[in-house]
C-alpha cells in the first residue's frame, strides 16, 4: 500500500500535460515544520502500516494545502493541511481522532455524499480515489501518527508492487476521473503507459526543464521511486 531546450518543446509539453488548475502559486516549502513532533529514526517500511510521511501527506499537499483552500496563508475553515502540525493545530477539533476514522472529520468530507460538502470539490482536484480515501481510513484507524519507514526497494519493476502504488499517492488525485487534469489518466495501466510514450512522464516526475514538474506541489518523487520508474519502463511497461 506504500509504496515525481527550447520554447517550442516547453509550450508543446505544456499543452500535454499541465498540473492541476489548484497549483499554489509558488512551490510548497520543504523545510519540515519545526513544531512537528521528532520522527525517531524511520524503520524499514511495514506493508501493513500506512506512513504519513510517504502515504498521507502527499495526498493531502496535492489535494488540499494548496493556494487558496488550507495552505498557511487561507487556511479555509481555520484547517492548514501542509505538514502533521498543521493539521493537528487546526482550529477543528474533531479533524483527526486517533482511532476513530467514523469519528474524524477528516475521513468524513473524503467519503461525503452530498456533492456542496465532498472534499476536495468536484472539479477542483476531487473526489480522491477509493485507494487514497482507505489509505487515509486506515492510517487514522492505527492511531494518526506522525510516522515515516525508510525502506524504497530501488530494484522494483512492477506495475502494481510500485508504480500503482506511487500513482495513487501523488498523482491520482489530478489525474483520473471524467475529467482528469490535461485528459492524462493514471489510473489504469493503458494511460500510464500512454503518459510515458506520449506524455514527457519521465521528464515531468524527474523535473526535468523542458517538462513540467509534478507532483506540481508537496514533495516530488524520490530518487528510489524514480529508479522504479525507469525499472519498469526498461522492463518494457509490463502489466503486473
Amino acid at each position: 500500500m506504500n509504496r515525481s531546450l527550447s520554447s517550442f518543446l516547453l509550450a508543446t509539453t505544456a499543452s500535454l500535460w499541465i498540473g492541476c488548475t489548484h497549483s499554489p502559486a509558488t512551490p510548497t516549502d520543504p523545510t519540515p515544520d519545526p513544531n512537528d513532533p521528532p520522527i525517531e529514526e524511520a524503520p524499514p517500511c511495514d506493508p501493513e502500516v500506512v506512513y504519513f510521511e510517504q502515504d498521507v501527506l502527499p495526498i493531502l499537499q496535492s489535494s488540499c494545502g494548496y493556494s487558496g483552500c488550507h495552505d498557511a496563508a487561507t487556511a479555509e475553515e481555520g484547517i492548514v493541511l501542509i505538514s502533521y502540525a498543521s493539521m493537528m493545530n487546526s482550529e477543528e477539533s474533531n479533524l483527526v481522532v486517533a482511532g476513530q476514522p467514523q469519528n474524524s472529520e477528516l475521513y468524513d468530507v473524503l467519503d461525503e455524499d452530498n456533492p456542496d460538502k465532498l472534499m476536495p470539490p468536484p472539479g477542483d482536484g476531487g473526489p480522491l480515489s477509493q485507494e487514497q480515501i482507505y489509505l487515509i481510513w486506515t492510517w487514522l484507524e492505527q492511531g494518526a501518527l506522525n510516522n515515516s519507514c525508510a525502506d524504497c526497494d530501488s530494484t522494483l519493476a512492477s506495475y502494481s508492487g510500485a508504480i500503482e502504488l506511487t500513482l495513487a499517492a501523488s498523482c491520482t488525485s489530478c489525474h483520473s476521473g471524467a475529467t482528469p487534469e490535461a485528459g492524462v489518466d493514471l489510473t489504469s495501466h493503458p494511460g500510464v503507459v500512454d503518459a510515458v510514450t506520449n506524455r514527457k512522464l519521465m521528464g515531468c516526475i524527474r523535473h526535468d526543464a523542458y517538462a513540467p514538474a509534478m507532483p506540481p506541489s508537496g514533495n516530488p518523487l524520490t530518487d528510489c521511486q524514480i529508479q522504479q520508474f525507469q525499472n519498469w519502463i526498461d522492463a518494457g511497461m509490463p502489466n503486473d
